[in-house]
């Protein structure tokens, strides 16, 4: 098992399972960066982040709205932007719940799933580095059975499904990947 140095931040991020699983996925990129494994480039890693976010955002903020913030995912929208149905009750517990789900839902899809450019044994390790990481989460252990843990896990797959790059799309990975709609190379040099 690879083992990451530690980072200088104060002991109570650690504490607050936003922060918490906010820093699993940084050392997650951090991990397959350094390695070359799923997610290993800038332009990969930074789009798992961003797919991350927005998923623990919309489980959180779907059940604990705050005033002027919104979901990425909207109620009664079109298939392809509809956030999930909410849970009957929604809580603190119940919004705790459906981070958890959507975090773990995202970044084992992103960091876990086998692929043929990625050797097994790398994507075992970092299925056992996401493990670990679990049995420390703070708090209560999350149950995979609540009906806030389940509706993370649709608030993941929905981000997945519209932001990862789906079998057969070109993505950054490509020897020559451009931005859609850009004909030239964005970067020019003087």
């Amino acid at each position: 098992m690879v083992v990451l140095p530690p980072v200088d931040e104060p002991q109570e991020f650690n504490t607050n399972y936003i922060l918490w699983w906010n820093s699993l996925a940084l050392d997650l990129s951090r991990l397959t960066i350094t390695l070359q494994g799923p997610q290993g480039n800038p332009a990969s890693a930074s789009r798992a982040i961003g797919i991350f976010h927005l998923a623990i955002h919309d489980a959180y903020f779907a059940i604990l709205p705050s005033p002027g913030i919104s979901t990425y995912l909207i109620p009664n929208g079109d298939m392809t932007l509809r956030l999930p149905t909410l849970p009957a009750i929604k809580n603190s517990n119940v919004a705790r719940e459906a981070v958890n789900g959507a975090a773990n839902t995202v970044l084992r899809q992103l960091y876990t799933t086998r692929s043929s450019t990625v050797a097994n044994t790398s994507t075992d390790q970092l299925t056992q580095f996401i493990q670990q990481g679990l049995n420390s989460i703070p708090g209560p252990a999350f149950q995979t059975i609540s009906d806030g843990y389940r509706f993370g896990v649709q608030v993941g797959r929905a981000m997945l499904n519209l932001l990862d790059i789906q079998p057969g799309e070109i993505g950054y990975d490509q020897d020559s990947y451009r931005p859609p709609g850009s004909n030239d190379n964005p970067v020019r040099y003087a």
